[in-house]
C-alpha cells in the first residue's frame, strides 16, 4: 500500500514536472509570453517590459526603459534612443524624425545603425562637421505608426520638444490598413482599436503565474490579444465602432476624404506654424518581396504606396514643404531588405543618405 503510495506520487511529481517543463518552453518560445507572465505578476522591468505601452491620448508610446539584451533601446521620456535636454541649447540643431518603425528601425537592436542616428552620422561627416552648433536627432518612430499617430503625437508632445526640422517618413501603415478589406473610415478606425495595457490579475489568483503550466493556459484563454505583436490595437474589420463614411458615396480618389492627405497637410501646417521646417520622405518598399508574400492583398498594398508617395509630392507643392525623393532603387542590394520594408544596418545607411542628402541642401539653401 505505502508502495503505492510512493508511485502515485511519483508518477504525480514526474507529470507536473513535465507539464511545467513543457510551460517554461512555450513562455520561451512564444512571442510575447515570457514578458507578458512578467507584465502579469507586475514585476516587469528592463528587457521583461512590453516594447509598447497603452497612452491616454497618444493611443501608444514606445515603453519608456525598455531594452533588449540588457541595451536600453528606449529613454524615461518615452522615445528610441538617447533623451535629448527637453529644454534645447542655444547652439543647438534639432531634427526630429517621425514615421512607423522603419523609422523607429524595428530589427535594428544596435541604437547606432537606426535611421535617425546614421542620418546624424551622414550630416556630421558632410554639412555639420566644422559648424559650431550641436547637431541632434529625435527617433519619434512609432513601430505600426499611422499619418494620425504621427499627428497626435507631434500636437500632444513633439512639438515642444521645438525641432528646426521634421523629417516625415510615412506612407505604408495607411496603405496597409486600406489594403485589408475592411469598410474605410477617415478615422483609420477601420483598422484600429484603442491600445490597452494588460491588466494584472487580483493578487488572491496572481499566485497561480507562478506556475508555467498555469501561465500558459491563463495568457492562452484570457489575454490571447497580448501575445501578438499587432493583435491589441489592429483588427481587420470586426470591431469597427461605428461607420460613419461610406467611400462609395463619393467620387473615387478625391483628397477631401483621403485621411493620409489630410492629416499629413494637418501636420506640415502645424509644424510650419512653430517654425520648424518639414521634410517629406516617401514609404519604399520591396515589391518583389510584397507579391511573392502577400499575393491577396500586395496589388493593393503597393497602389496605396504608390498614392501615398504622390500625396506628400503633391503636399510638398502646395504647403512648400520640401519633398526627399527618396526610391526603392536607392538600395542597392535585394539583399539588404529584411521583408517589405525594413531593411539591414547597410540598407538603412543608404536611406539615411538620401534623407541626408536632402537635409544638407535645406542647411545650404539657409545659408
Amino acid at each position: 500500500m505505502n508502495r503505492g503510495r510512493v508511485l502515485y506520487a511519483l508518477f504525480i511529481f514526474t507529470l507536473v514536472l513535465l507539464l511545467e517543463l513543457a510551460g517554461q518552453w512555450v513562455i520561451n518560445s512564444r512571442q510575447g509570453y515570457y514578458s507578458l507572465r512578467k507584465v502579469l505578476l507586475d514585476n516587469a522591468n528592463g528587457d521583461e517590459l512590453p516594447r509598447l505601452s497603452a497612452h491616454p491620448y497618444l493611443n501608444y508610446i514606445p515603453t519608456p526603459d525598455f531594452s533588449i539584451n540588457g541595451v536600453q533601446q528606449h529613454n524615461k521620456q518615452g522615445y528610441r534612443g538617447a533623451a535629448v535636454n527637453f529644454l534645447r541649447a542655444e547652439n543647438s540643431v534639432r531634427v526630429l524624425f517621425l514615421g512607423g518603425s522603419t523609422t523607429y528601425s524595428y530589427f535594428t537592436n544596435n541604437l547606432d545603425s537606426t535611421l535617425p542616428e546614421q542620418t546624424r552620422s551622414f550630416l556630421s561627416l558632410n554639412c555639420y562637421g566644422n559648424n559650431d552648433k550641436r547637431l541632434e536627432v529625435i527617433n519619434a518612430g512609432l513601430p505600426s505608426g499611422t499619418s494620425a499617430d504621427l499627428l497626435t503625437h507631434y500636437l500632444f508632445k513633439y512639438r515642444y520638444y521645438k525641432p528646426d526640422i521634421v523629417v516625415i517618413h510615412t506612407g505604408g501603415n495607411d496603405a496597409i490598413g486600406n489594403a485589408l478589406g475592411s469598410p474605410y473610415q477617415p478615422d483609420l478606425s477601420h483598422f484600429r482599436k484603442t491600445f490597452v495595457n494588460p491588466t494584472p490579475p487580483p493578487k488572491v489568483v496572481r499566485w497561480l503565474l507562478f506556475s508555467r503550466t498555469m501561465s500558459v493556459f491563463i495568457i492562452r484563454f484570457f489575454y490571447p490579444e497580448y501575445t501578438d505583436y499587432h493583435e491589441h490595437f489592429g483588427h481587420s474589420g470586426e470591431d469597427l465602432p461605428s461607420k460613419w463614411y461610406d467611400k462609395d458615396s463619393f467620387p473615387k480618389g478625391t483628397k477631401d476624404y483621403d485621411a493620409f492627405y489630410r492629416n499629413i497637410r494637418t501636420l506640415v501646417r502645424e509644424i510650419h506654424n512653430d517654425g520648424a521646417k518639414a521634410l517629406l520622405v516617401p514609404f519604399i518598399v520591396n515589391a518583389e518581396y510584397v507579391r511573392s508574400e502577400w499575393p491577396g492583398i500586395a496589388e493593393d498594398y503597393l497602389a496605396g504606396i504608390t498614392s501615398n508617395q504622390s500625396r506628400l509630392l503633391d503636399i510638398s507643392m502646395v504647403d512648400g514643404a520640401v519633398f526627399c525623393d527618396l526610391t526603392s532603387h536607392d538600395i542597392s542590394d535585394q539583399l539588404y531588405w529584411l521583408d517589405d520594408c525594413h531593411l539591414t544596418p547597410r540598407g538603412i545607411s543608404e536611406k539615411a543618405s538620401v534623407i541626408g542628402n536632402c537635409l544638407c541642401s535645406i542647411r545650404k539653401n539657409e545659408e
